[in-house]
């Protein structure tokens, strides 16, 4: 991932454009730190514009299981996020008025 985000940080500077990784996650995220061991580390220095996680579809009658890319209350990833959350280089839709 870092020589992928090198290669479009590049190409974002020399054409004037903002970088995104426009889909990210990993389905039932079985790390508990995923957010600030994974996604923050690949995510490194680069300045990118966003982040978009796939969807959180719920409960899947068919599979009996659920599907999320995001955490929720009581899974094994929720304190991980709040803490990414937190990081000085990330910045979520509800504190983009703050800036």
């Amino acid at each position: 991932v870092q020589n992928q985000f090198k290669i479009i940080s590049k190409i974002g500077q020399e054409q004037n454009k903002p970088i995104a990784l426009a889909e990210a996650g990993y389905e039932a995220i079985p790390g508990a730190k995923w957010w600030t061991g994974t996604l923050s580390k690949a995510i490194g220095d680069y300045k990118i514009s966003y982040v978009l996680l796939w969807r959180n579809h719920g409960w899947q009658e068919k599979e009996k299981k659920m599907h999320y890319y995001a955490p929720y209350k009581g899974q094994v990833s929720e304190k991980d996020f709040i803490d990414f959350y937190k990081l000085d280089k990330t910045l979520f839709e509800k504190d983009i008025q703050k800036h």
